[in-house]
């Protein structure tokens, strides 16, 4: 047997111990960590809505590179990882796109479910047939990507961009064929012919400005909390492109605001598997070991065999194998001895009083999770073997690979959060449930400590949150005021140890954004997305500085601005019917003045006196007081004529 995996939990009662050290929240990342640090476990087992949107190079080079489609499984088995992470309070949506000489949308957002599950992973093999492109374009995929997370982001979410590459940016030179298939121009570039080279290196210098100038679409998903994951297969890739691959997720030499990012390469296309698929890990929070044994030949064997040992109470495993050649069947054996087969294909049975679901990422990769019904899985030794039933192996056994994700026995859910107002009361209140959702029994641990805390976005500083417990099991906070200084957006951050009668201790975390204006998050109505590929706005507005706080600010300036000529006009037009009345002596901006419906003005004088004025012919609705010179209503406009000594009442 080797290397078993022991978690030992037996019942005690519990003695709760609420731990405020601040060692804990020294711990927690700052601002400066957080450009390092990704925290992806925490930020989705704190979030209402995780999404993931996987963006994957579409040029011809990635079929080159890797024509066994090694990233294919790899997005296939993170996705498989992600569904393991929904419960009834937490939706987890994934979605793919391309990107080569534009940007394509293969798999939409989806939310992953028991129904969904199968289906939306088997999707991702659409990849397969888009390896044809002529650019990587990172501008149009960036801007693409952020359009398809817009409004997936702020309090309560955690959005994550995964991309999958082989190069840096690349802009092509076109021939005749190719100008017809991909087009001349880029529309961040509308003056770069890409029929010349260059042309060609004129779109390249452009798309590189778009993506990392400051505020530009690097900075932007950043500064919309997007998690940015690259995962570049390296082994072809120049100095300079592996550069710029991992500024997308760690800054530097790309964009100037603070990223929460991670850098994971693929030294080879081999390597592409481990590498997303081990992303797929990271985000679930597990505890992640490699096992290897031989693949045994016609009929299941002990030399065979890896095991999962649980003395008590686990949340929940995983394990995803992988071996050389195809037609392997995966065998689970339980603790009593009842057994289970998983051939190709998606499976889900049922042994031991857990849910058993085997995800087939590849006809040489699957992924196996064991979920309790209710409660916690089986206590004992759990087994897994792969068996090759046609025995080709036989003399010169091939090794199977399990890498086991075992799950922590309680997860911390947010049970109510208030927003993060400062100057006002916190209000929190945290569960700690099973891997079923369920709470966790009242004698399950010798010790519970928690320990929570803000963290201000802009500054770093922290302030603690103390959690007592109630008479229903759950842990709520004081309502102690957050502090006045503190910044409008922080970060909560929740930690749990747990310990059992032998001493045995776990620990869980979770992160959740916060604002003063929101606390969590509703799932978007799914809406048609915004083509980045289009060439009408961004080369006719291309001269404006970009923005991202609030996006839609140029769009309102251009608005007023438009407003405003708008007006000039229409005074010019409606002068030469506007009856004007001089106020001599007296400044525009001075005036109090009311305007009554039936066409008099009451006007306040310097000397505090109020004079009536009529002005004939005209119809005009009330509109209230005014210290302006210059105001409207629905049915007229009034405006200055001479900003020193007149007001003209025009008809509207």
């Amino acid at each position: 047997m080797k290397n078993l995996i022991a978690l030992r939990r037996p019942a005690a009662r519990v003695v709760v111990a609420i731990l405020l050290a601040l060692t804990w929240i020294a711990s927690t990342p700052t601002v400066a960590d957080a450009q390092r640090d990704a925290d992806l476990g925490p930020c989705a087992v704190g979030a209402d809505l995780v999404s993931a949107l996987f963006l994957v190079d579409e040029s011809t080079s990635m079929s080159e590179v890797d024509p066994v489609y090694n990233r294919v499984s790899g997005i296939k088995a993170a996705i498989d990882q992600l569904a393991g992470l929904a419960t009834e309070t937490r939706t987890i949506a994934v979605s793919v796109a391309g990107f080569g000489h534009a940007y394509d949308s293969i798999v939409p957002f989806t939310d992953l479910t028991p129904e969904t599950r199968a289906d939306t992973v088997a999707a991702v093999e659409a990849i397969r047939t888009r390896a044809g492109s002529i650019d990587s374009d990172f501008a149009l995929g960036l801007a693409g990507a952020r359009a398809d997370l817009a409004g997936r982001t702020g309090p309560g979410t955690c959005a994550i961009l995964v991309v999958v590459t082989d190069s840096g940016i690349e802009i092509e030179a076109r021939d005749d064929a190719s100008a017809e298939t991909f087009g001349t121009t880029k529309p961040y570039a509308p003056d770069a012919n890409l029929t010349t080279a260059s042309g060609a290196e004129q779109a390249a210098t452009a798309a590189f400005e778009q993506v990392c100038r400051a505020d530009g679409d690097l900075d932007q998903l950043r500064t919309d909390d997007v998690r940015i994951i690259s995962a570049p297969m390296t082994a072809t890739m120049s100095l300079d492109a592996q550069s710029f691959t991992q500024a997308l997720a760690n800054g530097g030499t790309c964009g100037e605001a603070a990223g929460k990012g991670s850098y994971i390469p693929a030294p080879s296309p081999a390597e592409w598997f481990n590498a997303l698929a081990g992303f797929g890990t990271t985000v679930t929070g597990a505890d992640v070991s490699t096992q290897t044994a031989l693949v045994c030949q016609l009929i299941d064997c002990e030399q065979g065999r890896v095991g999962v040992e649980a003395d008590g109470q686990i949340g929940r495993f995983s394990a995803l194998a992988s071996f050389q050649t195809p037609g392997i069947k995966v065998v689970i054996t339980a603790p009593d001895g009842s057994q289970v087969e998983l051939d190709a294909g998606a499976t889900t049975t049922q042994v031991a009083g857990s849910v058993v679901t085997a995800t087939w990422l590849s006809d040489t990769a699957v992924n196996v999770e064991v979920r309790p019904q209710t409660g916690s899985v089986a206590p004992g030794l759990w087994q897994l073997s792969a068996i090759d039933p046609t025995g080709t192996g036989l003399g010169n056994e091939p090794q199977v690979e399990f890498e086991i994700s075992v799950f922590p026995p309680a997860q911390i859910e947010i049970v109510a959060v208030s927003t993060a107002t400062p100057g006002e009361p916190f209000d929190l209140e945290v569960a700690l449930v099973d891997g079923s959702g369920a709470p966790m029994p009242e004698d399950a641990f010798s010790s519970v400590a928690l320990a929570a805390a803000l963290i201000d976005d802009q500054t770093g500083d922290s302030v603690l949150v103390e959690l007592s417990p109630t008479e229903t099991g759950t842990y709520r906070s004081s309502g102690a005021a957050i502090p006045s200084a503190f910044s409008r957006t922080s970060e909560l951050t929740v930690s749990a140890q747990t310990v059992t009668a032998d001493g045995t201790s776990a620990r869980t975390q979770l992160r959740r954004s916060l604002s003063a204006d929101s606390a969590g998050v509703t799932p978007p109505t799914p809406t048609e997305p915004t083509d980045p590929n289009a060439e009408s706005d961004e080369g006719f507005f291309s001269f404006l500085p970009s923005f991202s706080t609030p996006s839609w600010l140029p769009w309102a300036v251009i608005g007023l601005a438009g407003l405003i000529l708008l007006g000039w006009a229409v005074r010019r037009w409606s002068s030469a019917r506007s009856a004007t009345f001089a106020l001599e002596g007296v400044q525009a901006a001075e005036i109090g003045v009311v305007i009554r419906s039936n066409g008099q003005i009451d006007r306040a004088e310097p000397d505090g006196t109020t004079r009536q004025l009529y002005l004939r012919g005209t119809d005009f609705s009330p509109v209230g007081s005014a210290e302006s010179d210059s105001f409207a209503t629905d049915r007229a406009r009034y405006s200055t004529v001479d900003r020193s000594t007149a007001l003209a009442f025009g008809a509207g």
